[in-house]
């Protein structure tokens, strides 16, 4: 098991000037969502960063750390990328894209009470997991032009929405697509290699029970089904050898 996570990582290159003087600039980073999706729909996150400090910032770099998958030995982003920011390039290559990397405009000083900030967005379909996909942000400044270190990180579990799909009626045939790893918490991993998939069919019945075809002797299983949930488990001569429970 695993929990998939996305993090966002600020530097600022090359001097800033803090010089030990009381004016300096104070990076305030964040990262939202703008709105729960469907797992078979693009969601959209928002980076904003701000200066509340009494210094402009200059040469900020935020990389966007995309979530990855739990394969070995590669890993892939866990999801579907969709638009971006201008500001947001791939990074460091398309063949090996883990990442996002964008380069912001000077982010000037506060005046009086007004802040100045930049906001970054990006789409990306999200899988369902067994885990909760955890998004953080976190800001790495040079310590000399940074006032308050703390304000520079924020996390936020990503919200999703499921398919509520009864099955009926019954006895229904049901196509069951899997494949083998070890690991894995999402189909999405499966279909990266798409030659580990493999397909049956059985039958569920109105009892709870599921029907194997004749090659399936010796197998016996059971389903149920709450709201957008459904869980399954297979036996075989009494010994559950494999379980499924997720969300449609």
């Amino acid at each position: 098991m695993f929990a998939a996570g996305l993090v966002l990582l600020a530097s600022q290159a090359g001097p800033g000037g803090g010089g030990g003087g009381p004016r300096a600039p104070d990076l305030d980073l964040a990262i939202s969502q703008e709105a729960p999706k469907l797992t078979t729909e693009m969601t959209r996150f928002n980076v904003v960063a701000k200066n509340i400090g009494s210094k402009d910032l200059d040469d900020v770099v935020v990389d966007i750390l995309l979530p990855l998958t739990s394969t070995s030995p590669q890993q892939y982003v866990l999801g579907t990328v969709g638009s971006k920011s201008p500001e947001c390039s791939v990074a460091p290559s398309p063949s090996d894209f883990t990442k996002y990397s964008c380069a912001l405009p000077k982010i000037p000083k506060m005046q009086g009470s007004t802040v100045t900030q930049v906001t970054l967005f990006f789409d990306i379909k999200l899988p369902q997991s067994a885990q909760p996909i955890s998004l953080t942000a976190m800001a790495a400044v040079v310590p000399a032009q940074e006032v308050t270190p703390s304000n520079n990180a924020g996390s936020i579990v990503a919200s999703q929405m499921f398919t509520s799909l009864q099955i009926s009626p019954f006895p229904s045939t049901v196509r069951i697509r899997s494949c083998t790893g070890a690991g894995l918490t999402s189909f999405f991993e499966c279909e990266i290699s798409p030659g580990s998939i493999s397909t049956n069919e059985v039958t569920f019945n109105s009892d709870g029970s599921i029907t194997f075809p004749p090659s399936g002797v010796g197998y016996t299983g059971t389903w149920a089904q709450s709201g957008t949930g459904l869980t399954m488990a297979y036996s075989q001569n009494g010994q559950v050898v494999a379980s499924f429970a997720g969300s449609g």
